[in-house]
């Protein structure tokens, strides 16, 4: 019977996992938060159901979010991600209503399409932002 050799995890990188996955938790619950507000008050709804999603949506979202920075390693960047994703789904609405200029059979495709970059910037790293940016600032 061979048992399979793992490598040692250093204790600085498994904070570092658990700092990133939570912290992108923080942010696409903020991203969420807001949607769910958003189609609270500005959209019509039809259905009681639409309601009860959108609402659970808007009220759970900030609890996980805020369960999720408590365990996260500090508290404050981990705040700040959920309302950076919060941010973020904010300024999407104004260009996601560019949408009702396509043609009617698309419009559906291009709102998802014009809101799934500002949806990865809520979950992306903002260091890969950052060292990205200090890389073509390098360059020049």
């Amino acid at each position: 019977m061979t048992t399979a050799i793992r490598p040692a995890r250093s204790p600085r990188s498994t904070t570092t996992l658990r700092r990133t996955v939570l912290h992108t938790l923080c942010g696409l619950c903020g991203f969420l938060m807001a949607f769910g507000l958003s189609h609270l008050l500005l959209t019509e709804i039809t259905r009681p159901s639409g309601y009860v999603f959108f609402g659970t949506l808007a009220v759970a979202s900030p609890l996980v979010g805020l369960l999720a920075a408590r365990f996260a390693p500090s508290f404050a960047p981990a705040l700040r991600r959920l309302a950076f994703g919060a941010a973020c789904c904010v300024v999407a609405i104004p260009a996601v209503y560019l949408a009702r200029f396509a043609p009617t059979e698309a419009q559906q495709t291009v709102r998802n399409l014009i809101g799934l970059p500002f949806l990865a910037l809520a979950l992306a790293e903002p260091g890969l932002l950052r060292r990205g940016v200090r890389r073509s600032n390098a360059k020049v």
